[in-house]
């Protein structure tokens, strides 16, 4: 299965008039607490992406879509990366994991009114916890912006995979707002500016290992209803230069949260994390937890390197709760309990001093 690059919003943007000016704006990015869901398919599929220019129109049909997948934006300093990442002022989350612990990625960004950069990521595995942080930040759209830009974005990091194996990784895109339009996808119909990409990536590994790189291209369909989202990318495969290239991995995305037969919402309203206390504390604390319906927790601790110091899941029914910790094994500093329930996140910033 090829994973999306485009489950995550490439440009955001504020439509002046449904039929004229369309310009980008840093105003209408979603805040924290917001979510979107996205939908891709696992298998290239036939279609095409149309012209380029003034007033087109793409419609999207049922292409056989996985389930959905939620990504949701949170506090950067609410992450147990937060102290990687200082000058990020939003963070994207998503959890690959479900119900357990692990299978959770972080994105986290910059945004300026010159424009949306990309710092780094964080992936938690069963294996480990991967931190990326770039080089310099990465410009993914100048802000603000309009249709017939050009621009480039140049991500470029290094990760140590065992001790001694350092990895040099670096993506870029060459972008062009070159068309706008009304798009019709399976959740409703919506005026957006599409963007075609050109995208790189390149890994060096230590010697005598060749390491490995490849291309694509790909376009990406923007719009702003009720926030400014990606609403579909249509990538081609791995190898591919051509821009009328007829099939690839087709993404759908909309705001909101994903619609399940459990009642989410309720645990969204009133599922709640407060302070440990005390705090800082030496060496226990109390989590306070609240939900209003029966719900298996998971609660999972960090340190600051992002490593899980602690991880454990009950089945907690409605009312108030609390989980305690014995931090005797800890060394002094900052923590980061996790906790999740019903499919939402929260995480709560904990300090020992010893």
């Amino acid at each position: 299965m090829k994973i999306p690059q485009a489950i995550l919003p490439c440009a955001l943007l504020l439509m002046t008039s449904a039929s004229a000016q369309i310009t980008i704006i840093a105003a209408n990015f979603p805040e924290d607490g917001e979510s979107m869901v996205v939908q891709f398919t696992e298998s290239l599929v036939p279609w095409d992406a149309g012209n380029a220019g003034a007033n087109q129109t793409w419609t999207i049909p049922e292409l056989g879509f996985g389930n959905p997948l939620q990504i949701d934006w949170i506090d950067p300093a609410a992450t147990p990366y937060a102290a990687e990442f200082p000058t990020a002022n939003r963070c994207q989350v998503v959890d690959f994991g479900g119900d357990s612990a692990v299978g959770m990625a972080y994105d986290y960004q910059l945004i300026q009114v010159d424009g949306f950069f990309e710092l780094g990521d964080a992936t938690v595995t069963d294996e480990a916890a991967i931190v990326n942080i770039y080089d310099a930040p990465a410009l993914a759209a100048p802000l603000p912006g309009t249709y017939d830009m050009n621009w480039t974005t140049v991500s470029h990091w290094e990760y140590e995979v065992i001790p001694g194996f350092v990895i040099v990784s670096t993506d870029s895109a060459i972008s062009t707002t070159d068309a706008w339009g009304t798009i019709t996808t399976p959740f409703g119909t919506f005026d957006c500016l599409r963007i075609f990409e050109r995208r790189y990536s390149v890994a060096v590994w230590p010697p005598p290992h060749p390491g490995f790189s490849d291309s694509s291209v790909a376009y990406s369909w923007v719009i702003n209803n009720p926030r400014v989202i990606t609403a579909a990318t249509f990538e081609s495969e791995d190898g591919v230069v051509d821009p009328n290239f007829a099939e690839g991995y087709m993404t759908i995305g909309r705001m909101g949260i994903i619609e399940t037969a459990q009642p989410r919402g309720p645990i969204a309203e009133n599922f709640s994390v407060g302070q440990n206390y005390p705090n800082p504390f030496n060496p226990t604390t109390a989590l306070p937890i609240t939900i209003n319906q029966a719900a298996k927790v998971t609660v999972t601790v960090y340190n600051e390197l992002g490593k899980i110091i602690a991880s454990e899941t009950r089945s907690f029914g409605p009312g108030n709760h609390r989980i305690d910790f014995d931090g005797s094994a800890w060394a002094s500093g900052n923590y980061f309990a996790q906790v999740k329930a019903g499919g939402q996140l929260q995480t709560m910033r904990m300090t020992l001093l010893k």
